[in-house]
């Protein structure tokens, strides 16, 4: 009689990280990204993608000031718990994008989704509309929601206030209902408790520039591979579509091994 070993679900205790950050068809980058440690026990890898809003000004500035606040801030470890240690900090990006347009007469505004896996799990924060995907055993699946308009035209379609076809059509339905910025963020997204992680998972951060360039089943199939490689697949693919209005794209992919 032969006995197999059945392969362990539990995770090793490391995360090895891919990324990708590409100016794409524009003038200006206004992506930013962060990453640190390479730990799913108790010390922690905290990832961050940033996306300065391109009909604001100076939002480049907004989006690389947080990332560098966010990153400066994280201190691994620690008794907090992972969901209040990233609304800390947001606070301090917030803080920041505040410090960078005091006195101005002019709004700019960033984006923020941020992953901290600790003790083997995950905990995310998000405002506007960067992603935040899980990827396990052949599946994806969006953490966060958007914030923007379209969530709210669809309220009123459920509301009867207008058609739901009238609500798809809108173009206003991708304008950003939050942002870090002068009076804002109107909406914050979390999880309470972490996700509990296994071996072979993929998390996922990106800016808006990766999801409106690759479809689901794309990403779905570039996640299989290894997260340094996934990175590179998906810079040459999008690279490859030639897309006129192609927008800044940035995301980090953690790998669960």
């Amino acid at each position: 009689m032969r006995f197999f070993k059945k392969k362990s679900i539990v995770p090793s205790g490391v995360v090895s990280v891919g990324h990708v950050h590409n100016i794409g068809a524009r003038d200006s980058q206004q992506d930013a990204f962060g990453f640190s440690g390479s730990d799913c026990g108790e010390g922690g890898t905290l990832a961050i993608v940033a996306d300065g809003m391109g009909g604001l000004v100076n939002s480049g500035q907004i989006s690389t000031g947080i990332v560098s606040a966010v990153m400066d801030a994280y201190a691994p470890g620690g008794e907090l718990p992972a969901a209040t240690h990233l609304q800390l900090l947001l606070k301090r990006a917030i803080g920041e994008a505040a410090a960078l347009t005091a006195g101005l007469n002019y709004q700019s505004g960033s984006t923020l989704v941020a992953g901290l896996v600790q003790n083997n799990g995950l905990s995310w924060i998000s405002v506007g509309d960067s992603r935040i995907y899980l990827w396990r055993a052949g599946g994806l699946i969006q953490l966060n929601r958007d914030h923007d308009f379209a969530h709210d035209l669809m309220v009123m379609a459920i509301m009867d206030q207008i058609t739901f076809e009238e609500a798809d059509s809108n173009p206003r339905k991708g304008s950003l209902t939050s942002y870090i910025g002068r009076d804002f963020p109107r909406y914050v997204d979390f999880n309470p408790e972490p996700i509990t992680l296994r071996r072979g998972d993929r998390i996922i951060l990106m800016s808006d520039g990766i999801y409106r360039a690759l479809t689901e089943a794309e990403l779905t199939r570039y996640l299989r591979r290894p997260a340094a490689k996934c990175a590179r697949i998906m810079e040459r693919r999008i690279r490859q579509k030639k897309l006129p209005q192609q927008d800044n794209f940035t995301a980090v992919i953690l790998e669960i091994e």
